[in-house]
């Protein structure tokens, strides 16, 4: 039997570790969305230019 601060520690690591892989997803989307973003914008502007 585990005593329960070691059963504490592993669901921390665990837990950390799985908000450690969100946040690098939410990242990329992140990045994802701000690149599309200036692609709009530039495609927005050239519209306007008549190009």
């Amino acid at each position: 039997m585990e005593a329960p601060v070691e059963t504490v520690n592993k669901r921390t690591e665990v837990t950390s570790s799985v908000f450690g892989e969100i946040e690098c997803m939410i990242s990329a989307i992140q990045a994802g969305s701000e690149f599309a973003q200036m692609v709009l914008i530039q495609l927005n502007s050239d519209k306007s230019l008549g190009l």
